[in-house]
């Protein structure tokens, strides 16, 4: 496939925002380009819940969810910070599925890759430039992707944001600084961590956040995250 030399549209960030955009235009005849500074698959810090109203509204994300695996669940147990008390929410239906996030992510780019997006991974888009009528993106190394329009889907930490002054838009306390690990579950773990089941610790640790624990196939996403400016208590949690 030949790289034009310049895209209609141009977006920077490959995960699930970035790729169904790219895989939506290039299915309208856009010429795309999907840049990302990683690899993919590629870990990422999440805990890997696709909503069932996303699943029902984008089709794409369900064919990728299924392709990708993706375990169903009903029930939403909330504990308390010290799990001296729980609530609990149960829904008849499928309220949604937890995903890896490597695989799905992975999937969702292949098929922008199918679609006809031309794919720049690996490559840190290190600054952007903006017109009236013209984008492009600059590589790190030096590299000039030139296009029409331009899409920022990189981030809290985001280029484009940052280039086209949005990044003010947001303050720290409004991020959510997180840690996170996938842990492989063997099926006894898996079923006493509760078959359909997901797990949320509001303020766990007392600080101001919540901790998770989404069973998945056969893993288990386990993670805490905090609000921005109290990062430095995740050394304590």
């Amino acid at each position: 496939m030949k790289t034009p030399a310049e895209f209609d549209v141009l977006i920077v960030g490959a995960g699930p925002a970035g790729a169904c955009a790219a895989k939506f235009l290039a299915d309208a005849g856009a010429a795309v380009a999907l840049l990302d500074a990683a690899r993919f698959p590629r870990r990422k810090p999440c805990a890997g819940w696709l909503s069932i109203k996303a699943v029902r509204e984008f089709p794409l994300l369900d064919a990728v969810r299924r392709a990708a695996g993706g375990a169903p669940f009903r029930r939403m147990v909330f504990h308390s910070p010290d799990f001296s008390q729980t609530a609990e929410f149960a829904s008849r239906a499928t309220a949604g599925y937890i995903v890896r996030r490597e695989k799905f992510d992975a999937a969702l780019v292949r098929a922008a890759a199918r679609s006809g997006a031309h794919l720049f991974l690996g490559q840190r888009v290190a600054a952007v430039e903006t017109g009236e009528r013209a984008a492009a993106a600059v590589l790190a190394g030096g590299r000039r992707i030139a296009g029409r329009i331009l899409i920022g889907a990189d981030g809290a930490q985001s280029t484009v944001a940052r280039a086209a002054g949005l990044r003010a838009c947001w303050s720290p306390e409004q991020l959510l600084v997180c840690l996170s690990k996938t842990i492989p579950l063997t099926a006894r773990q898996r079923r006493a961590l509760g078959r359909g089941a997901i797990h949320v610790s509001l303020g766990f640790g007392g600080a101001p956040g919540y901790a998770w624990a989404f069973p998945g196939t056969a893993h288990v996403a386990v993670g805490v995250g905090v609000r921005g400016g109290s990062e430095h208590r995740l050394k304590d949690l």
